[in-house]
């Protein structure tokens, strides 16, 4: 369609592939020749039910300010398809994700990024197939009721599903994304968070290694 600008919608809980992927979809628009009359493409809290959400919702919100996106909240329980990917068991998932992708429709949207990395040092095969092959099948479920929803070639996107923590860092420094806004960050400095310390004890040896360090000297103990 002449004149048409794919629109994405990125499924977020705060991560770093989240972050990843909001500065990935804020590049490609800025690609396609986009002007102050493209619709901004969006990120979509999806809160996972438990004390983290307010440190997923602020680091949402820096994220959509800083990638100039537009920001919504789920229209039902999301949990399960954020970036994390597991949470949640196969049929939340899936359920979630349909839920996300139609709201995407909805919305305007031609493409879901779900940013879900299976991570550690070398992913696992089967769990990155299932992943991939659950956004084939919703992607198709979609394109289903494409009459219903106007978006009948929506398809949801996983770029980080196969990435080892290490790539997925390596990625996030390339691109210079401002990793101290993730999430974990400070709700682990402020020793409130258990899950938010576990994220930094998995990313920060991780980061250093490939030479990064926070511009904020106060986290370098955590390493």
């Amino acid at each position: 369609m002449a004149g048409h600008t794919t629109r994405s919608l990125v499924i977020s809980d705060g991560s770093l592939a989240a972050l990843v992927a909001c500065a990935a979809v804020r590049e490609s628009l800025i690609a396609s020749g986009a002007d102050e009359k493209t619709p901004r493409p969006i990120v979509l809290f999806t809160p996972v039910g438990d004390e983290t959400n307010h440190a997923r919702r602020v680091a949402i919100e820096k994220h959509a300010k800083l990638y100039e996106l537009d920001m919504v909240d789920a229209t039902a329980d999301l949990r399960g398809p954020g970036a994390h990917g597991v949470t949640g068991g196969g049929l939340h998932q899936t359920l979630a994700l349909i839920t996300a992708t139609y709201q995407a429709a909805a919305l305007g949207c031609d493409q879901v990024v779900w940013p879900v990395q299976i991570g550690g040092q070398s992913p696992d095969l089967e769990s990155v197939a299932r992943v991939i092959d659950r956004s084939v099948l919703v992607t198709r479920l979609a394109s289903l009721d494409g009459v219903d929803h106007g978006r009948p070639a929506i398809r949801i996107e996983t770029p980080y599903a196969d990435l080892s923590d290490r790539q997925l860092a390596d990625l996030a420094i390339d691109i210079n994304a401002p990793i101290e806004q993730v999430w974990w960050w400070n709700a682990a400095q402020s020793g409130k968070s258990e899950q938010a310390a576990r994220e930094l004890e998995r990313w920060f040896p991780v980061l250093q290694s490939l030479g990064w360090s926070p511009s904020n000297k106060k986290a370098a103990s955590a390493g």
